[in-house]
């Protein structure tokens, strides 16, 4: 088990146990573990020749809330103010706990149609093609990639159905995560978009050192799905 009594809501679509198990490993984590960890996210405009690199510290704190202190930047001043910063905005947008429940990768906002099963670096993981359920910024069509065994997201990958600013027109992106002590963390994130007046603009941001504080009741859960 992942610990905690817990409930899910009735859905009106059928879903297997996977994704299930896969909403409930999701919820117990964002409760209950925070960390600390460095960030660097390298942007560019390749129409405009134009690219940045910023370097900050992330603290991630329970329910997903998190804060950037940052440490350097270096680069074209639009690509600090136009493409960095407004994805961290809209980071700080999708915090917000009505956001949170909007986005939430589950059946109340998805319609999951199983896929198999493939590999992802080397370890077997369950794979769900993924359809927004109704419209809303933020939600998007493409593939989740599950662990078997913690249900554990090992990868993201899609198109956004519905943009969440003007000023976008397009937007892909690719998030890969490690598992570690029976938790997701972000690796990497891979995001293409294209900007209204700028062209397109590409994102990527790496996950280095992390420090993470875990709470007894999610240690003792990664102990408990670890001998499932």
């Amino acid at each position: 088990m992942l610990g905690g009594v817990f409930s899910l809501p009735v859905f009106g679509q059928q879903v297997d146990r996977e994704v299930l198990e896969y909403v409930r490993a999701i919820r117990v984590q964002r409760g209950r573990v925070s960390y600390t960890v460095d960030v660097t996210i390298s942007a560019g405009i390749p129409a405009l020749s134009k690219s940045g690199i910023f370097k900050a510290t992330k603290k991630h704190g329970v329910d997903n809330n998190s804060t950037y202190t940052p440490v350097s930047f270096n680069g074209d001043g639009i690509i600090k103010t136009d493409v960095i910063g407004r994805y961290l905005n809209a980071e700080l947008e999708s915090q917000k706990p009505e956001e949170m429940l909007a986005i939430e990768i589950s059946p109340l906002n998805y319609k999951f149609t199983p896929k198999g099963r493939t590999k992802i670096g080397g370890r077997e993981a369950l794979v769900y093609e993924v359809k927004p359920v109704h419209h809303h910024s933020g939600l998007f069509h493409g593939t989740v990639w599950l662990d078997p065994q913690s249900r554990l997201p090992l990868m993201e990958e899609g198109k956004l159905d519905k943009l969440p600013s003007f000023w976008l027109k397009d937007a892909t992106f690719t998030r890969i995560y490690k598992l570690q002590n029976g938790v997701a963390l972000p690796v990497s994130i891979h995001s293409e978009v294209k900007v209204r007046v700028i062209g397109k603009a590409i994102i990527n941001v790496d996950f280095a050192n992390y420090r993470v504080q875990e709470s007894p009741a999610t240690a003792s859960a990664a102990v408990d799905s670890g001998h499932r």
